[in-house]
């Protein structure tokens, strides 16, 4: 593909040769800075779709990881109330505190969707 010079009326562009510009080494200089240029400009795209692609991924990582770090905080009591009723120590677990474990595990899915919608 050849580089091409606008004219201001609006006009098609034209390739740039040397009857356009009258001289042909000024043509083949103006040739090469474009092409240099356009390279230049292909390789920052690339550089830049390559940080925004880590950073995209880092915090996709850092949200997984919130996701289990909160399940594993608000079921673990719930587990624990579970445990104690299959081991046979039931009779240490207060309403209370039966009531504070399903409570804290129904909060996981609330508290998902936060964390899900502040990505």
């Amino acid at each position: 593909m050849s580089p091409t010079c606008s004219t201001m009326e609006g006009t098609p562009s034209t390739p740039i040769t040397s009857s356009t510009t009258k001289d042909p080494f000024a043509a083949e200089f103006l040739r090469k800075a474009v092409r240099v240029r356009s390279k230049d400009w292909r390789s920052r795209a690339l550089q830049n779709r390559h940080v925004n692609l880590l950073q995209s991924e880092r915090r996709l990582a850092r949200m997984a990881l919130t996701v289990v770090l909160i399940w594993v905080v608000t079921w673990t009591p719930y587990a624990l109330t579970a445990l104690m009723q299959l081991l046979g120590w039931g009779h240490l677990i207060g309403p209370d505190m039966a009531l504070a474990a399903v409570f804290s595990a129904k909060v996981s899915a609330i508290v998902n969707t936060f964390v899900y919608g502040l990505r």
